[in-house]
């Protein structure tokens, strides 16, 4: 079982990310209530993906963390909505938590999971649970409970962000 990834798995993690976020854009749309049901939060995360898919596709790099503060910084200038901003900043801080690792355990990418919460919280000036932040929040202290291995941590996550939502 794998206790690292590498920068080929996260590439593949992220690209495969948004093309599901696009898959299910309407359906996300949808799902947005608060604080107003303005019916774009899928188009608004699908496009703070695609930014970070466009650096990714732009650096050569292997590194985990190198390539993290790239798909960060790309996610960043294509931020839209509040959505997009929320979720480029989860993915700032988890580039922060990754500097350094070329390929980071599945503890270390854990710490750096938790980090993207932080951070995340950080730039919503009132927090409310029950939004997008709790999901994370629940997701990623639930995925803590894991065997050591990405195959355990990922189910735990999936997982604890299903109950939450």
């Amino acid at each position: 079982m794998r206790q690292t990834i590498n920068g080929a798995d996260l590439r593949r993690m992220i690209i495969s990310a948004a093309a599901s976020i696009e898959i299910h854009k309407q359906a996300l749309n949808e799902l947005n209530v608060f604080p107003v049901p303005d019916g774009d939060t899928g188009s608004n995360m699908g496009a703070t993906m695609l930014g970070g898919v466009n650096a990714l596709q732009g650096s050569s790099s292997l590194s985990c963390g190198e390539l993290a503060s790239s798909m960060a910084s790309g996610m960043l200038l294509a931020a839209r909505g509040n959505s997009g901003v929320i979720l480029s900043q989860f993915f700032f801080g988890l580039a922060k938590g990754m500097e350094g690792f070329d390929r980071p355990s599945v503890e270390e990418f854990s710490s750096a999971m938790e980090e993207g919460v932080k951070k995340a919280y950080s730039v919503v000036v009132k927090p409310v649970e029950g939004t997008i932040l709790t999901v994370m929040k629940e997701g990623c202290s639930g995925a803590k409970d894991n065997d050591g291995t990405f195959a355990s941590y990922f189910t735990r996550l999936i997982a604890c962000m299903r109950k939450s939502l």
